[in-house]
């Protein structure tokens, strides 16, 4: 997860090993919420919330998996929602490699991790390619 501010400067990027996961749907739910918890917490601007998984982001809007087993992760994000302005918008795998290379460090290196005020130098090279200033229209 990392989080961004409005002009695509990095506020800090982290990683979160999770030691259960039953699918690919839950770790990405579980990054979503996460994130979530942590721009409502660092930031008063509208929070946009990126990810590849368009069953995840259409999750956060309509039913479709409050009966599924990731229901009650879905019902958490939705009591974030109401706290503050949130844009869903769905983004192509290339430019969501930041967030790839924290997860897999997390999985490798069997740690959670946060990096205050500048990325770790392994996810550098990374950051400046997925950094795109944010404009809300």
């Amino acid at each position: 997860m990392i989080l961004w501010d409005n002009l695509g400067s990095v506020i800090f990027p982290s990683c979160q090993l999770l030691f259960y996961c039953n699918n690919a749907l839950e770790v990405e739910i579980q990054a979503i919420k996460v994130g979530i918890s942590m721009a409502i917490e660092w930031s008063n601007l509208l929070v946009l919330v990126q990810s590849e998984s368009m069953v995840a982001l259409s999750s956060m809007t309509n039913a479709s998996l409050d009966k599924s087993p990731n229901g009650q992760l879905v019902r958490e994000i939705k009591n974030y929602m109401l706290q503050r302005e949130f844009k869903l918008v769905k983004i192509p795998r290339s430019q969501n490699m930041v967030s790839h290379c924290l997860a897999n460090y997390a999985q490798m290196a069997r740690s959670t991790a946060c990096w205050l005020q500048r990325p770790s130098p392994f996810i550098h090279n990374l950051v400046l390619a997925d950094s795109k200033p944010f404009t809300s229209e």
